[in-house]
C-alpha cells in the first residue's frame, strides 16, 4: 500500500544482534538494513550519542528554572542561518535573576554569531555540541547554551 503508514516503519532496532534484538521470531516487517550501525545498545555505548544529549538537556532543564519559566526573546528574528535567543528569569531573593542565552549555526559552513558580546564574565557554558568555549565563528551546525549569573 502506498499511502499505508507500514512503509516507514520497522521494528526498534535494540542492537546489533539477529532481528535487531526485536523478537526471536520474524518480524512481519522487515529490518532497517541499518540496524547493525545504529540502535539503541550503541546510542547508550556512546556518550556523544543524541540519546546522552537528551538525558544533559532534560538534566538542564529540571536543573535551571530559567529553563521552564523564563521569559523568551528571540536575537535573530527570522535569520535562517543561526538561531539566537535569550530567557530570563526572576527567582526568588535567594537564587536571584537568571539569563540563558543560547546561539546555533543552522548552516552547514562556519558562520559569525552575534550576541556573544552579551556574555559577561562568570557566565558558565551549560552545553555545546562541540569541545571548548566557542569562538566569534561556530562551526556547521555549532550550538551552545551559557547561564548569566544575576547582577546586584
Amino acid at each position: 500500500d502506498a499511502i499505508g503508514r507500514d512503509n516507514a516503519r520497522t521494528p526498534m532496532q535494540w542492537d546489533a544482534g539477529p532481528r535487531a534484538g526485536f523478537s526471536t521470531a520474524t518480524p512481519w516487517i522487515a529490518l532497517n538494513t541499518n540496524h547493525i550501525e545504529i540502535n539503541a545498545a550503541e546510542q547508550l555505548a556512546r556518550p556523544d550519542s543524541p540519546f546522552h544529549c537528551y538525558r544533559q538537556l532534560i538534566a538542564l532543564r529540571k536543573a535551571h528554572p530559567v529553563i521552564r519559566h523564563g521569559d523568551f526573546e528571540l536575537l535573530d528574528g527570522d535569520d535562517p542561518e543561526r538561531i539566537g535567543y535569550r530567557r530570563r528569569w526572576q527567582g526568588p531573593a535567594s537564587v536571584g535573576r537568571h539569563t540563558l542565552l543560547l546561539l546555533a549555526n543552522l548552516t552547514d559552513h562556519p558562520l559569525v554569531m552575534p550576541h556573544l558580546d552579551q556574555l559577561e564574565a562568570g557566565a558558565t557554558l551549560l552545553i555545546s555540541n562541540y569541545p571548548g568555549q566557542p569562538a566569534a565563528t561556530f562551526a556547521p551546525y555549532q550550538a551552545a547554551a551559557w547561564l548569566l549569573q544575576a547582577r546586584e
